[in-house]
């Protein structure tokens, strides 16, 4: 990398901290772009050099966050841990951060479905291609271990958990939230993987149950 790239990377760096900490303190509707410039120190063009607009920042927070749930996610399979304990955790995790950040949540999906309607600017990289390889990685490793059935392709099922996950997160946002968002996405993956448990595509019977050991959300 080069000395431009890496001042570049600084200061997109230095851009993310100031926004993720003003968000935390004022929350993102109440924080301005002026706000988060005043705070890194900087100048509108700067930021604008950097980020589209504010909601760009969303995205790119919620991009940390999942990068650093890859590397747990490495760290527990180099353990010995259950794949299909991963795959909860992961999506656990992620349901975690919709909790507790709302309101970004909410600018996020909105970024996400109307980039697949065509009626907001299309992320140039969207949440699924960030999520996909590392979760078909893991539900191959499931299959391997013969935690999940392998008559469906490891993309297939991955696009389906993605969808499941989504929805689970979506309707939750736009609804009442009286219940935790983390445990729904953990019920919900606990009976579709059920449904998924090797062994299943043999049997007209009702599925074995896949044990699925809570942890704490992050």
């Amino acid at each position: 990398m080069g000395r431009r790239e890496k001042k570049n990377e600084l200061t997109r760096s230095i851009i993310l901290d100031a926004a993720a900490e003003l968000f935390a303190k004022k929350g993102y509707q109440a924080t301005s772009v002026e706000d988060i410039v005043q705070s890194a120190s900087m100048v509108k063009g700067t930021f604008y050099y950097h980020f589209r607009s504010k909601d760009d920042i969303v995205y790119e927070l919620r991009k940390q966050t999942l990068l650093q749930d890859f590397e747990s996610i490495h760290t527990a399979l180099n353990a010995g841990a259950s794949p299909i304990r991963v795959i909860v955790e992961l999506f656990a995790r992620d349901a975690a951060w919709t909790e507790n950040n709302i309101e970004m949540a909410q600018v996020f999906f909105s970024q996400l479905f109307g980039g697949f309607l065509k009626t907001a600017p299309q992320l140039e990289i969207t949440t699924e291609q960030e999520v996909s390889p590392p979760l078909i990685m893991i539900i191959e490793a499931a299959q391997k271990a013969g935690e999940l059935r392998s008559d469906i392709a490891a993309d297939e099922l991955a696009d389906m958990l993605m969808g499941i996950l989504g929805h689970a997160q979506f309707s939750w946002l736009i609804g009442p939230k009286e219940s935790s968002l983390v445990e729904r996405v953990r019920n919900w993956m606990h009976f579709v993987l059920q449904g998924l448990a090797a062994g299943s595509e043999n049997s007209n019977s009702a599925p074995s149950t896949v044990c699925v050991q809570k942890a704490a959300p992050k």
